[in-house]
C-alpha cells in the first residue's frame, strides 16, 4: 500500500500545523512498462498546531488534498511528486 497516513504539513505566518487526512480514492495509472503514478484524494481534518492545540472550523477541515507520486517500478526511483490542496467552500 503506497499512502497509509497521510499527514498535510503547513507553515501559516512562522507556525507549523498539521492535520490528518482520510483517505476517499487512490487510483493507479500505468504510463509505460516502466512507471507508475498513485494518485491520492483525502478530506483534510482539523488543524493541529505543534504543542497539540486543535483548530477547528477553518477554512481547510472538510477540504482536499491530492498526492501524486510518478516513479519507476524497476528501481523504485521517484521521479515526480505533487501536492495541492482545495478549502472546503
Amino acid at each position: 500500500m503506497p499512502f497509509q497516513a497521510v499527514t498535510v504539513g503547513l507553515y501559516i505566518d512562522g507556525k507549523q500545523y498539521f492535520a490528518r487526512t482520510n483517505q476517499q480514492d487512490l487510483i493507479v495509472l500505468a504510463g509505460d512498462s516502466r512507471t507508475e503514478t498513485y494518485f491520492y484524494v483525502g478530506l483534510i481534518g482539523s488543524l493541529t498546531d505543534v504543542a497539540g492545540t486543535r483548530y477547528d472550523n477553518t477554512r481547510l477541515d472538510g477540504g482536499k488534498v491530492q498526492v501524486s507520486v510518478t516513479f519507476d517500478t524497476q528501481t523504485g526511483v521517484v521521479s515526480s511528486t505533487r501536492i495541492a490542496l482545495a478549502g472546503r467552500f
